[in-house]
């Protein structure tokens, strides 16, 4: 049988199905550990079972007819054959054979009830400055008055991030970073579900065993230091950055291999495990002191470079492209803190390799920017990343208002549905400006947008054609540009930046209007 401290999970979830009291996300979490574990597929047999037959035992009159199932219960509790050796009336055999059965179930149930809420926690966590996270427990735990709300999980624990990061401590030693966005349920002291994450894990000696498991993947730990990313819409991966892993697919054709220290895989629809490089700087190792972000001061020995604390950033490229002949630093000139990046209206861009933030994340953009007021046509793309073709695509940029062709607006154009502010820019001032994409809807059915000038926020006008669907959805297309759109082979859309770009921050995050008014006012996250 497995070790009582494993069966803590196994015990309320076989307890539910029998009870017919278990949900979806209880039978999945039974599923996966009856999948993956041949003791706890032996166990639970021999529960149903002894289930089984108390259940025929309890509703039969006869005593020949009881005889059948107590055989049953006698091969589960051997040791009332020894307490009975010398009893000769076979009735009273039979009611002390099923009282004992009787009342190994109820222990069972006992020390789900009352035991583990006296145990420490499985393990402990904290989060980064800003993290957002909904956390749920399983019913048969009870948190006690004196714990930390939210800041501990025990086997059944549900956590779910939206943003930020979260630092994991296992009582066994092993210590866990995961990304939002994040799904993640403990199901034993040491086995995780990873329903969708980037999570790296470093397990210590003596930890050896250490289980994780996405929708694709089981991994198990021989002794290292590993990340994986789970993906909702994507393939797992496992990348091994020290010692080895033990991996299998769960799909079709089911392989394992194991790796060692500068391997990695991803799952295939069919289960095979393809190579692929090895990507150590896609995980955080230590807890980040700001929520992720991108941050572009123009400053420094590398002013076209982001700094920020968003996985991979090491690995986003900058490009200035000028429509002349003039160099690239030619274009940094004194700016509202430091230098800032000068756009001619002509097709001065900022070329990334960075795809941006996709899906329905939450995303802020805020920066300084100084636009030329006698210039409509260079009130254009502050910033821009998405698929085009299919209207999947976030740009945030300025625009002639409505009705007023000589005041310039902030706008947020979300393929057929864009967003409109108010206040006039376009007074050759320098002005600090932000958009703020929860992800979410609002009241009213359409996406949650809140815009901000000079750190007071403004009411964002929903605009939109007859034909929007007013959910959004960011799909993977051209990589974020600054300074102009992505249309260029259409005059008809052509919209050139004229002015400058300064301090420009892009977050995978929610800003508050504290933060918003912090970075304004710092120049710093």
């Amino acid at each position: 049988m497995l070790p009582p401290e494993k069966n803590t999970l196994l015990n309320t979830r076989i307890r539910q199905l029998i009870d017919e009291s278990i949900n979806e996300q209880g039978m999945h979490e039974l599923d996966l550990i009856l999948q993956n574990n041949p003791e706890a597929r032996k166990y639970y047999l021999e529960q149903v079972r002894i289930h089984a037959a108390l259940h025929r035992w309890a509703s039969r009159q006869h005593p020949l007819e009881r005889e059948q199932d107590t055989n049953i219960l006698d091969q589960r509790v051997q040791s009332i054959d020894e307490l009975l050796r010398d009893q000769k009336k076979r009735s009273l055999k039979i009611a002390l054979v099923s009282a004992a059965a009787i009342l190994l179930l109820s222990l069972a149930l006992m020390r789900l009830f009352f035991v583990d809420s006296e145990q420490a926690p499985s393990l402990a966590f904290q989060t980064s400055p800003g993290s957002l996270f909904t956390i749920t427990h399983d019913s048969s735990h009870t948190s006690t008055g004196d714990q930390t709300e939210g800041q501990t999980m025990h086997p059944g624990s549900r956590l779910q991030l939206s943003q930020g990061a979260i630092e994991l401590t296992f009582s066994s030693g092993v210590t866990s970073v995961i990304t939002a966005p994040a799904d993640l349920t403990l199901h034993a002291d040491d086995q995780l579900y990873l329903g969708q994450g980037h999570a790296w894990f470093h397990v210590p000696k003596g930890a050896e065993g250490f289980q994780v498991t996405t929708r694709d993947l089981n991994i198990i730990d021989l002794g290292t230091e590993f990340g994986v990313l789970a993906k909702t819409n994507d393939h797992d991966e496992v990348h091994v950055l020290k010692g080895k892993v033990q991996v299998t697919a769960l799909r079709v054709r089911k392989e394992s291999d194991t790796l060692t220290a500068g391997q990695a895989r991803r799952i295939d629809p069919v289960g095979r495990l393809n190579t692929i490089p090895v990507a150590a700087r896609t995980f955080h190792t230590t807890l980040p002191k700001s929520l992720p972000h991108l941050h572009w001061s123009f400053d420094g020995d590398h002013p076209f470079l982001p700094q920020g604390s968003l996985s991979g950033r090491e690995t986003i490229t900058a490009k200035p492209v000028q429509n002349d002949s003039r160099e690239a630093n030619e274009r940094l000139v004194p700016g509202k803190h430091g230098k800032a990046l000068s756009f001619n209206g002509k097709g001065d861009r900022l070329l990334t390799n960075w795809p941006g933030i996709l899906g329905r994340q939450p995303r802020s953009v805020a920066c300084w920017i100084k636009l030329h007021p006698n210039d409509p046509h260079g009130w254009a793309p502050i910033v821009e990343w998405g698929k085009m073709t299919s209207n999947r695509y976030w740009r945030f940029r300025v625009t002639k208002a409505e009705g007023d062709p000589k005041r310039a607006v902030l706008r947020l154009g979300l393929g057929q549905s864009w967003y409109d502010g108010n206040t006039n820019l376009a007074d050759g001032k320098w002005h600090h400006v932000a958009v703020v994409d929860t992800g979410d809807l609002n009241e009213q059915g359409t996406p949650d947008i809140r815009f901000y000038v000079d750190g007071q926020d403004e009411p964002a006008i929903h605009q939109k054609s007859s034909q929007i669907v007013h959910t959004r959805k960011t799909e993977e297309g051209l990589p974020m540009i600054l300074g102009i759109n992505h249309r260029q082979s259409s005059a008809q859309y052509q919209a050139r930046f004229h002015g400058l770009i300064d301090e420009l921050f892009i977050y995978r995050a929610t800003l508050t209007p504290a933060s918003i008014q912090q970075i304004m006012e710092t120049h710093q996250p």
